[in-house]
């Protein structure tokens, strides 16, 4: 290790070892990566630490003309085909345009936004799609040129009632019009049923899927995992294919006797296994077309020709058009396993058929088995455990929502109004050191719209009454109502109550201190507590519960936890 980094990594697969190792610029910054395939991939970067350029031998230069901001604005690929990116005025992404060398357009996106930074239109080569959202930002339609077009209705935890589906109390799809679904005391999926034909799931002692058979036993594929919980390799006929990764996600995959069967690339730094830069097979490169959440889109080879091409069912399910060259990668950090029909999603599978993960979510969440909060659209969840909702992807770049969730306050200095800079979608609130610092951005809230001081004056001694008097009360009826009408245990609403109202918290600086008085939490708590809450009150809990785990386990201070709650997709937006 140099600094906390790795510079190195061996793997003995089977009697052939694999390595790969890293070097680092004085700043940190990753230099190069010599892959178990012995290619070393170097990078450059500006001034500014932007990544400027990867160098691939026998390739060449992928390399970035242009920014807007952070972002890149255009790309050459070897070969000569170019990658143009524009951004709207909060750098989400507006269009990508991707010609050949003989400047004919490959792939042509353009994307609309709703005021809430959903994406309601997306422009393509194929035609336009367009995108319907719930009250909740969950998907409610989509509508495809060259695929059917799509409905979703959901129940108060979010499960998908489209296509007869139910239910049991813990959420676990049970059946649908086309299948039967039947699970282990631990919540993970063992059979399923498709008329006269059964999948049978087998799991080790840590909830991973290890095996999968068909209804009379037989074996159609074993799966084996290194110390890491990532697959280590998988067997099918006692055929053995090996998978090997880097700090970005899956890098390769190779035989019994080592020889690569192909190999992935990504940007250093870059989230797992997402928005891949290229595809090695047989020694030879194709370059990877993504869409705004790194989803593959195409693949061409040098002249800019499609050696592969995917279209997409809202929630992942893939129809591939072009396959010349085999890609299994899908979704953020989603890998397609034929045998199962699933995708491996590093901590769990994946099925895009019902938009759903079938094992419990490994940290929590208030529904275990959705995924990304029904807004495929949107957000990300590349490791099967934390959601990432994005603004815009970029090459090797992203602005993540989480990066602007700070708890701050309003700034009233000098005004009588709260002029609207941001719509922050938490609640304003800090820990009390902080009750007298100011914040050069001010804000409005979500739920009562206070936009005077006298409003907000109001409202905050309100809250201060409320909180008092939950302090300097005994009793436990709201645990207990809450309990009942939220569908959680009793234990975690206290723990949740003791979080909001009691604890005291560590800041970065090591300070500590209660969370000062916050009218939305109090308006929530208060709609809990009689029955009349909404999905966002219940999302409170599920913020509020991971946030006090994260600091205990973690023994971290509430930023770093916060900050983590929010990253997991746990975002409460009163």
């Amino acid at each position: 290790m140099w600094w906390g980094k790795i510079i190195g990594v061996r793997a003995g697969v089977a009697s052939m070892p694999l390595s790969q190792s890293y070097e680092y610029f004085a700043n940190g910054l990753k230099k190069s990566f010599t892959g178990a395939d012995g290619v070393q991939i170097g990078y450059v970067y500006d001034e500014n630490n932007r990544l400027v350029s990867v160098e691939i031998p026998d390739a060449g230069l992928v390399t970035v003309n242009g920014f807007e901001w952070n972002s890149p604005a255009r790309v050459t690929l070897p070969g000569g085909s170019s990658l143009e990116l524009d951004y709207d005025q909060l750098m989400r992404l507006e269009s990508k345009v991707v010609k050949e060398p003989a400047e004919g357009v490959v792939l042509d996106y353009g994307y609309v936004y709703s005021p809430t930074s959903n994406i309601v239109a997306k422009s393509t080569e194929h035609g336009e799609y367009s995108y319907v959202y719930d009250e909740l930002y969950r998907l409610s339609g989509a509508i495809s040129p060259v695929l059917e077009d799509e409905s979703f209705v959901y129940d108060l935890l979010g499960n998908r009632l489209s296509g007869g589906a139910t239910f049991d109390g813990n959420n676990a799809l049970l059946s649908n019009d086309e299948a039967s679904f039947e699970y282990d005391l631990n919540g993970n999926l063992v059979r399923k049923s498709v008329g006269a034909e059964v999948t049978v799931f087998v799991y080790d002692v840590g909830d991973r899927l290890v095996r999968v058979e068909d209804g009379s036993g037989g074996v159609v594929a074993e799966y084996f995992y290194d110390p890491f919980g990532r697959w280590l390799f998988k067997d099918v006929g006692g055929v053995r294919t090996y998978f090997v990764y880097s700090d970005e996600g899956l890098v390769g995959e190779f035989d019994e006797s080592g020889v690569e069967l192909r190999g992935y690339g990504f940007r250093p730094n870059s989230t797992w296994t997402t928005n891949p830069l290229f595809l090695k097979v047989g020694g030879v490169y194709f370059w990877f077309l993504n869409d705004h959440l790194g989803t593959p889109q195409k693949i061409v080879d040098e002249q800019g020709v499609v050696v592969w091409e995917g279209v997409y069912e809202a929630f992942g399910k893939a129809r591939v058009d072009v396959e010349v060259v085999e890609s299994n990668l899908r979704f953020a950090g989603q890998y397609f396993d034929f045998e199962s029909g699933l995708h491996y999603n590093f901590h769990r599978f994946y099925d895009p058929e019902v938009g759903r993960y079938f094992r419990v979510d490994p940290v929590w969440a208030v529904n275990l088995y959705g995924y990304v909060n029904g807004n495929p659209i949107s957000s990300i969840d590349p490791e099967g455990k934390w959601i990432i909702p994005l603004i815009s992807w970029g090459i090797g770049a992203a602005l993540l929502l989480y990066d602007i969730f700070k708890p701050i306050k309003p700034d009233f200095s000098g005004s009588g109004r709260l002029e609207e800079l941001w719509t922050i979608p938490g609640p304003f609130r800090n820990v009390k050191p902080f009750a007298n610092q100011t914040c050069k951005l001010t804000a409005k809230t979500g739920a009562r719209k206070l936009e005077t001081v006298a409003e907000w004056d109001k409202a905050d001694k309100e809250a201060i009454d409320f909180y008092n008097a939950i302090r300097a009360s005994n009793s436990n009826d709201d645990i207990i109502k809450i309990a009942q009408n939220s569908g959680m245990p009793e234990f975690q609403i206290q723990r949740i109550k003791q979080h909001l109202f009691f604890d005291n918290l560590h800041d970065l600086n090591g300070r500590t201190g209660s969370f000062d008085p916050d009218i939305e939490i109090a308006d929530a708590w208060r709609r809990l507590q009689s029955g009349t809450h909404n999905q966002q009150d219940l999302m409170l809990l599920q913020h509020e519960y991971f946030e006090s785990r994260f600091e205990k386990i973690f023994q971290t201070n509430y930023d770093t936890a916060h900050n983590a709650a929010v990253n997991s997709g746990r975002n409460w937006k009163p």
